[in-house]
C-alpha cells in the first residue's frame, strides 16, 4: 500500500439511491426526487470537495482503525448534505401545489434572513433552510416578490440599517449589525432606495 500511494488518485463512494432518499425524508422532504440534485448541487461543490479531499488523505494513510474514525463522519457529512439538498418530486410541483408552496418557501427564507442578518448569508444557506433547490427558491421569490432572494436580502439589510441609524447607532456599527460593509457602494445602494446617503439620515436624526 505504501508503495502505491503516489498512484492513488481517486476514492469511489457508492451511495444507494434508496438510502439517500430515505435520508432526505428524515430531513423533512416529502416525495423527494434525485432529479432535483442537478439544480441543487451548484454552489455546494466546495464542501463536497473538502470532504472528498479529507477522505483521500486519510484513506491513503493505510491505518484502517485510525482512518475509519475520520472516514465515517466525513462520508456521513456528504450524505447529509446531499440529503438536505434533495427537493420534492418535480411532478408534484405543478399547478396549484407549486403556487401554494412558493409563499411558504419565501416566508421560511425571510425568517432565516431576519434571524441571521449579521451573518454571511448565501443562496445555498437559504436553500438548505427551505429544503429546496436554488432554481425552486429563485422561482418562488420571483413569483411572490418579483425579485431574487439575494436582492430581497440586500433590501432587508438596508432597511434594518436605516432603522438602526434613525435610532441613534453610528453608521459603521449599524452596518456591522446587519451584515453590510460600510462602503461607497453600500451608500449608493442606500441612496437609491431611500433618496439620501446614510450620513444624511444620521445628521438629520442628530439635528432632531
Amino acid at each position: 500500500m505504501l508503495q502505491q500511494r503516489s498512484f492513488f488518485s481517486g476514492y469511489i463512494f457508492h451511495i444507494k439511491s434508496e438510502y439517500l432518499l430515505s435520508e432526505s425524508i428524515k430531513h423533512g422532504t416529502q416525495l423527494p426526487s434525485l432529479l432535483t440534485l442537478h439544480d441543487a448541487i451548484p454552489g455546494h461543490e466546495q464542501l463536497v470537495l473538502a470532504c472528498a479531499n479529507q477522505l483521500l488523505k486519510f484513506f491513503a494513510l493505510g491505518d484502517e482503525v485510525g482512518s475509519l474514525r475520520v472516514l465515517q463522519p466525513l462520508e456521513e457529512s456528504i450524505v447529509s448534505l446531499l440529503a438536505t439538498l434533495i427537493s420534492v418530486e418535480p411532478d408534484v410541483l405543478v399547478g396549484g401545489k407549486q403556487a401554494q408552496s412558493q409563499p411558504s418557501y419565501v416566508q421560511i427564507a425571510l425568517s432565516y434572513m431576519e434571524n441571521n442578518i449579521s451573518e454571511n448569508i448565501t443562496l445555498s444557506d437559504l436553500c438548505i433552510a427551505c429544503s429546496v433547490s436554488g432554481r425552486t427558491l429563485q422561482v418562488a421569490f420571483q413569483a411572490v416578490m418579483s425579485r431574487t432572494p439575494l436582492q430581497v436580502l440586500q433590501e432587508l439589510r438596508l432597511n434594518r440599517l436605516r432603522d438602526k441609524i434613525i435610532n441613534g447607532m453610528d453608521i459603521s456599527s449599524a452596518c456591522e449589525e446587519v451584515g453590510l460593509q460600510h462602503s461607497g457602494r453600500i451608500s449608493a445602494k442606500y441612496k437609491q432606495l431611500f433618496g439620501e446617503l446614510p450620513r444624511n439620515t444620521r445628521s438629520r436624526r442628530t439635528r432632531s
